[in-house]
């Protein structure tokens, strides 16, 4: 917490005085200094009482701030305690108290200025969560801003924090705009007349009206939100009678509010023009990308458009370097399977292929196992399509298939630059894959990726590229299979335990031998924007291509054959064996483990 911050302000005690007190009954809370009221009720010691005075002589901050810093009581327990000296009631600030009717009656750079959430209205009162709810400064200035009396209630400052991160409010703030600029209200709106449902085309130039400040605050909003809750795309879908708007949030499509049709055509083609697109050309797709900057760092976002009887639809893939994790550990790899992939890349020749569905994150595996390798003694080249993310000291380029620079060219002109370590983008085609075969014999370490359902799977497909299988016996190191399931948010994550009926029907066997491990469902909280998920893990199956391996793809063997082969002679981990072992662990959810993989 800041210096400025004015929570125990109002009846902050100074350092002499917040521990007077007399020895009888403990009198009221209201009449006890925050010190005394802590440890009459036993939440902080004498020592750790004394330790905080001492250090609020010399640092000049707030008692309570201290010994949260302190670690001797956690900030809930101090805004609960600060509630009940003021008289004021504590809430734990939750999607369930807070009317969306009411989301609109403050603007959101009010919101985030005076630091308040509001709850709910009855008549001409409005409820607002606040993290100094005696602050009569703001008291005032917010009930000037909503035109009604405002009675504050606590709640924690991270709450705060969050319920400002995860804001949803400031889009259906913009969407309300009238062509002046200013803010309408919504509390008496109807949804039709704030979603734009049932509304007519306005008849006014979208070209002009793209480049009005209403427009440009909105797109800017759009996106700034998107980055807020962790979304990799925005969709901008054209319907007869609004802009439908959905954020891809950890792999699964969510609503968001509608943008009222007559800026429709207007939104569409702002974002054109930041793409810098044809704004003239709608029939046929567009491909085009723009940047900004966000809290400090350069997010880069890539732009296509794609014609439709109602309009352009317009996809927006946010690529933000500080959201991705390149640790293997943190994208979900047990310790074990780390290591074993850790030696594989570390290998001097040979082909690790990573398999999945299109978003299962391969490149993020790929660029995770390149960090791995020493790019100051080895001489590392990627070829992607597109290059998404920048990796210090590593050489990385791009294909153009309109220009002829296509993975297997550019693979061969890689090859007569003395590389040590070699990632292609994807395995698209036979030419692609006999070159990285070849590569691979000739004393390189080659990655990529195949759009394959499991790692087994991986040798029919090369098999059917018409490559030779003893070639890839004596060249293929280890195959990767991997999906991505969501994670649960540990701040609401419910446990609870399946029924007999549900054992019987799902026939799962859980890999501790425990018959009914406890589990957890998603719950929903502020923290994970009300979706009870928070990030994304991989689930991983590896098949390292020893001598038994080599020896059954020699034998032309399929690719279930393989799988059940190596089940049956070791203990051999497939995806959903690796997902049930994430759900025991309360990582993520049943549900998402029998998403995305196969029994």
């Amino acid at each position: 917490m800041s210096k400025t911050s004015r929570i125990h302000a109002p009846r902050r005690a100074s350092p002499n005085q917040a521990h007077q007190g007399t020895a009888n009954s403990p009198p009221d809370s209201r009449s006890l200094k925050l010190g005394q009221l802590l440890v009459s009720r036993g939440l902080v010691t004498e020592e750790d009482l004394s330790a905080a005075l001492a250090a609020q002589q010399i640092e000049s901050r707030y008692l309570g701030d201290i010994l949260v810093d302190m670690e001797c009581l956690d900030q809930t327990t101090l805004y609960a305690v600060l509630a009940d000296q003021a008289g004021i009631p504590f809430v734990r600030l939750e999607p369930r108290y807070q009317d969306p009717m009411v989301a609109g009656i403050l603007p959101f750079p009010m919101i985030s200025k005076l630091r308040a959430i509001p709850l709910f209205k009855v008549e001409k009162t409005v409820t607002c969560a606040m993290d100094d709810p005696t602050d009569l400064e703001r008291i005032k200035e917010l009930s000037f801003a909503t035109g009604c009396q405002v009675h504050g209630v606590y709640t924690t400052k991270d709450a705060i924090d969050a319920a400002i991160e995860a804001r949803t409010g400031n889009l259906v703030q913009i969407a309300g705009l009238r062509t002046s600029g200013e803010l309408s209200t919504h509390a008496d709106m109807t949804q039709e007349e704030m979603y734009g449902w049932g509304g007519k085309e306005e008849n006014v130039d979208a070209q002009d009206l793209s480049r009005s400040s209403v427009v440009v605050d909105l797109i800017d909003n759009l996106v700034v939100e998107a980055l807020q809750v962790r979304a990799s795309d925005i969709h901008l879908e054209p319907k007869a009678r609004h802009l439908r708007v959905r954020f891809r949030i950890d792999g699964i499509l969510t609503d968001r509010p509608s943008i009222p049709n007559g800026y429709k055509a207007a939104v569409l083609s702002r974002c054109k023009i930041m793409a810098d697109m044809d704004i003239a050309e709608r029939r046929v797709p567009q491909d085009g990308a723009f940047s900004m900057r966000f809290k400090g760092r350069r997010v880069d976002f890539r732009v296509s458009t794609f014609p439709t009887s109602h309009g352009e639809v317009i996809v927006i893939r946010i690529l933000d370097r500080a959201g991705l994790k390149l640790e293997l550990t943190n994208l979900g790899f047990p310790e074990t399977l780390a290591t074993e992939m850790r030696s594989v890349v570390n290998q001097p020749n040979g082909i690790l292929l990573v398999t999945g569905p299109t978003g299962s994150g391969k490149t993020s595996t790929l660029y995770a196992l390149l960090k791995e390798l020493d790019s100051a003694t080895k001489k590392i080249i990627t070829l992607e399509d597109p290059v998404e993310y920048e990796l210090k000291d590593i050489t990385q380029g791009q294909t153009h298939p309109k220009a002829g620079f296509t993975f297997a060219k550019g693979l061969r002109s890689i090859l007569r630059q003395d590389p040590d370590v070699i990632m292609v983008g994807e395995v698209r085609d036979g030419e692609t894959a006999q070159i990285a075969i070849q590569a691979s014999l000739t004393g390189h370490m080659v990655m990529s990726t195949l759009h394959t359902n499991s790692a087994s799977a991986a040798v029919a497909r090369l098999l059917d590229m018409g490559l030779e299988p003893f070639l890839m016996a004596t060249s293929i190191s280890g195959i990767l299979a991997q999906r991505l399931v969501r994670s649960l948010c540990n701040n609401c994550k419910v446990p609870y335990y399946l029924t007999p009926e549900e054992r019987e029907s799902l026939g799962v066997e859980w890999p501790s031998g425990n018959e009914n491990p406890q589990l957890y469902k998603a719950g929903g909280c502020i923290y994970c924007n009300n979706l009870g998920y928070r990030g994304r893990l991989g689930i991983f199956e590896f098949i390292k291509c020893d001598a038994e391996v080599e020896s059954m793809i020699i034998r032309r063997i399929s690719g279930k054959d393989l799988e059940r082969a190596i089940i049956e002679s070791r203990n051999h981990r497939t995806l959903r064996v690796d997902g049930l072992e994430k759900v025991e662990a309360g990582q993520t959810t049943l549900e998402e483990v029998l998403r995305v993989s196969m029994a």
